[in-house]
């Protein structure tokens, strides 16, 4: 009974180490999977004045809500424009897909950053004012109480 339990063990440990070995291998610098990753395309709101680039989108499961998360790399950036900017994207990608119920953007100064996970900008969370997503708003697209929380990072480098 003693030798049954200890290889239990032991297989349930074989099976977590390799489940974490396949995530690092697969989630790599540089090696993103391709159903998290939008093309490089470049949107402006006004010639010359915001430019992103959406560098790569990820889902988060949820058994209730559509929660995506969208990593940007922004040029020309200062304290001023990041709000701006922030619901620009997020009315976009509203009018792409209305179902989406919570949307998370992490700001860059440079790509290379993103792999961190740390934005060096801000952060804009598009979500009910309440914080919680029920299935109703969810199954409804419940939307009249839904604000743009943008949390700006202490030091923004403004980029010239």
């Amino acid at each position: 009974m003693l030798k049954r339990k200890i290889v239990l063990i032991i297989i349930i440990i074989i099976l977590i180490i390799g489940g974490l070995v396949y995530t690092y291998l697969r989630f790599q610098r540089g090696n993103i999977p391709k159903d998290y990753v939008l093309e490089k395309e470049i949107m402006t709101i006004e010639p010359g004045e915001l430019q992103y680039e959406i560098v790569r989108i990820g889902r988060i499961a949820d058994p209730i809500a559509k929660i995506m998360t969208y990593d940007v790399v922004a040029e020309n950036m200062d304290v001023q424009k990041v709000r701006a900017m922030a619901e620009k994207i997020i009315s976009d990608i509203n009018r792409e897909d209305p179902d989406i119920d919570h949307i998370s953007i992490l700001f860059f100064t440079d790509r290379n950053l993103i792999e961190t996970h740390l934005p060096n900008i801000a952060r804009a969370i598009w979500w009910p004012e309440t914080g919680g997503i029920t299935s109703e708003i969810a199954e409804k697209n419940l939307r009249d109480n839904y604000i743009v929380s943008v949390i700006m990072k202490e030091s923004i480098p403004v980029l010239r």
